[in-house]
This record gives structure tokens, C-alpha cells and sequence, in this order.
């Protein structure tokens, strides 16, 4: 899964990924969405939101985690999947992997496959708003 916001490390929710109770999370990497999107900060509990218009905005830097089942029903309940954010598979650029492991089959610069939660159902005015690269 690819986090953005909250979840990142030092962020308010990223005790959830590290807290083995709600299962299983492993920091693969940082990276960059490999398409831009458009990423506002929403609201006045500051609530970081990447936008269902790839092509438009700027490449959104955040990391990249291994998880389980279980950790993913945490960060679904979490995100309100599928009712306000979505979870979506998008494209994204790893630019530096946070350890090194022969078993892991991935590079610096690889593109993989990643879900994230994207808001699909949003008043088009937002996209006005100012547009973030990294929360």
C-alpha cells in the first residue's frame, strides 16, 4: 500500500503500522506516484485527500509498506473504503528502498503497483484548492 498523508512515519496514524495488534506492515520504500495528482489538504482538521484526477497536480511523495489482511481491514475502516477515500491500484516510482534485502525483487526507480486510498466522489470546485506534492 502506498501512504500519502497520515500514515506516513511521524504522522498521527502511523502508530496503526506499527502496532502489531492491527496486523502486519513492512516499510518497503519511499516513492512518487509515477503519474501526477492532484493532493489538498481538506478541511479544518487539515486532512490530507489525493484527488481522482491522475494527469493533473504533481508527482505525490510518500511509502511504500508491505501489509497483511488484517492491517489492510484496519486502514480500510481507517479510510472509510469505499465510502469516501477508495482504495485504487496506481503506478508508483520507488526512489529509495528502505533496507536491503535479496529477497525483495525490487530497485531503485522500479515502477510497481501500488493501492491507495483516492477520493473518487469530491465537489469539483476542490481542485482549486492549492495543490501539495508531500504532506
Amino acid at each position: 500500500v502506498f501512504v500519502y498523508g497520515t500514515l506516513k512515519t511521524d504522522e498521527p496514524n502511523h502508530y496503526l503500522l506499527e502496532d502489531p495488534k492491527t496486523g502486519k506492515a513492512k516499510l518497503i520504500a519511499k516513492g512518487l506516484t509515477a503519474a501526477p495528482y492532484p493532493l489538498i489538504v481538506h478541511s479544518c482538521y487539515s486532512i490530507p485527500v489525493m484527488l481522482d484526477e491522475p494527469g493533473r497536480g504533481h508527482m505525490i511523495e510518500g511509502e511504500v509498506y508491505r501489509i497483511d489482511n488484517d492491517m489492510l481491514r484496519v486502514l480500510d475502516q481507517l479510510e472509510g473504503h469505499p465510502e469516501f477515500y477508495t482504495r485504487t491500484m496506481i503506478d508508483i516510482t520507488l526512489t529509495e528502498l528502505a533496507y536491503c534485502d535479496t529477497e525483495l525483487p525490487y530497485s531503485l526507480n522500479d515502477k510497481i503497483q501500488c493501492q491507495a486510498y483516492i477520493v473518487k466522489n469530491y465537489r469539483k470546485d476542490l481542485i482549486n484548492n492549492e495543490l501539495f506534492t508531500s504532506y
